[in-house]
């Protein structure tokens, strides 16, 4: 009998908690959600407003603006206040504080803004409530200097009754007199300016904006890019000419040389110094990684005449091609100085410089002179030669010295002289 009294107990606890439950739903539903809405004492216009009503557990609603800017009648199905409409599309409904006031969003009509137009409702099918528009339309920018297009298929106003018939040529904005070039989307580019030789070069750091909608991204220019000049000339990713002119679109202000790799290019028939070289034109690289190649050379000469140009890529055979990797560095040739004595006839004779000068070994791996093996010999050697190595097939007439040893006879002339002055002493 206790078992059956204390399940008693609880099976009366739990239809009092269920009761309890039952009731406090039903007080929470009874209390309601209140808000203040509007209503109106002109109808047609909405000008003045009377006193708030309060809603409890409904929408503010307010009759939806035609597109003859009047707010559809009472009897048609419009009301002022609290909601809802019996004829849902006939209305607009908001659901926070004084919501419902009259219409306020507009659009400009006329690109240089001297005209705007507050827009209609976007009506509802049938049992759908109607909306507010949110959208104004334009034509796109066709320039920099932001020319909006109103041509065929574009329009200019509010975007729910003022339908481009071609998309493709239009913008659509949300916000309030949005469809202007002032909202335009725009982006940065570092700015390049000509110099009084007609060079492009970075111009500091001196940007220029760009409409995106016309053209994304930017452009940099090396020094003899054939582009005109003009404000904009940045703007955009479309390059006259790839090589000395390349786009990037990956952020605003992409656009920085200092970023990029260019190398010179060119055949190397008739590059025979560092100095023509460096006049070969400079071309972008592909990529920023790339590295810039040159033949080889030695003590002046290409290595391997049928060998790589001067151009932008990656050795396969470092005996005859050779790598950097900044910009424009296949211009440069490592000097790798030492000294030689020259030659030159004097009264027939091979006879060599009073002292030895610089002598160029670039890419040579040793630092070698040369001399003639028979000073009364004219044939078989060159006027102003010891600098290097002596040229193939010429053992019977040159001599291949170490560095500043190709004029050994100095010295022992220099030697004679110093013992002749000793013995002469000495008697």
């Amino acid at each position: 009998s206790g078992i059956n009294a204390e399940y008693g107990k609880q099976w009366y606890q739990r239809r009092v908690r269920g009761v309890l439950a039952i009731l406090s739903a039903l007080y929470c539903q009874t209390q309601g959600v209140e808000i203040s809405c509007k209503v109106v004492t002109d109808w047609s216009s909405a000008q003045e407003y009377a006193a708030d009503v309060t809603c409890t557990d409904k929408p503010c609603v307010r009759p939806a603006l035609k597109g003859d800017g009047t707010y559809t009648s009472a009897e048609d199905g419009g009301k002022w206040g609290c909601g809802p409409c019996t004829n849902k599309e006939k209305c607009v409904e908001c659901s926070e504080e004084n919501c419902n006031t009259k219409v306020e969003f507009a659009c400009y009509t006329k690109t240089d803004k001297t005209s705007q137009k507050v827009c209609p409702d976007k009506a509802g099918a049938v049992g759908v409530t109607s909306t507010a528009e949110t959208e104004c339309v334009r034509g796109k920018l066709t320039d920099y200097a932001g020319t909006i297009d109103e041509g065929e298929g574009t329009a200019l106003g509010c975007a729910s009754v003022d339908v481009c018939d071609d998309a493709a040529k239009c913008i659509k904005c949300t916000g309030t007199l949005c469809n202007t070039k002032d909202t335009a989307a725009q982006h940065s580019c570092l700015n390049y300016k000509k110099d009084e030789d007609g060079n492009w070069a970075k111009d500091g750091t001196n940007k220029v904006n760009c409409y995106t909608e016309v053209s994304a991204g930017c452009k940099m220019f090396l020094p003899k890019d054939t582009t005109a000049e003009d404000a904009h000339v940045v703007c955009g990713s479309t390059c006259a000419e790839a090589k000395t002119c390349k786009s990037c679109t990956d952020k605003p202000d992409c656009n920085d040389i200092a970023n990029a790799k260019y190398c010179h290019t060119g055949a190397k028939t008739g590059v025979t110094t560092a100095a023509k070289a460096k006049e070969l034109p400079l071309n972008f690289c592909a990529n920023a990684d790339d590295k810039c190649q040159r033949p080889p050379v030695s003590y002046g000469a290409v290595v391997d005449a049928a060998g790589v140009d001067y151009a932008c890529g990656t050795c396969e055979a470092e005996a005859k091609c050779k790598n950097c990797d900044t910009s424009g560095c296949n211009g440069e040739w490592p000097m790798n100085t030492h000294k030689c004595y020259t030659y030159k006839l004097v009264e027939d004779k091979w006879t060599a410089s009073d002292k030895s000068a610089d002598c160029a070994a670039y890419d040579a791996g040793e630092a070698k002179c040369s001399m003639p093996l028979d000073l009364t010999k004219k044939d078989g050697f060159t006027a102003d030669g010891g600098c290097g190595p002596c040229a193939a097939g010429t053992d019977t007439t040159c001599k291949t010295t170490d560095a500043d040893k190709n004029a050994s006879q100095k010295t022992v002339i220099s030697l004679l002289t110093v013992l002749m002055s000793l013995l002469y002493v000495m008697l």
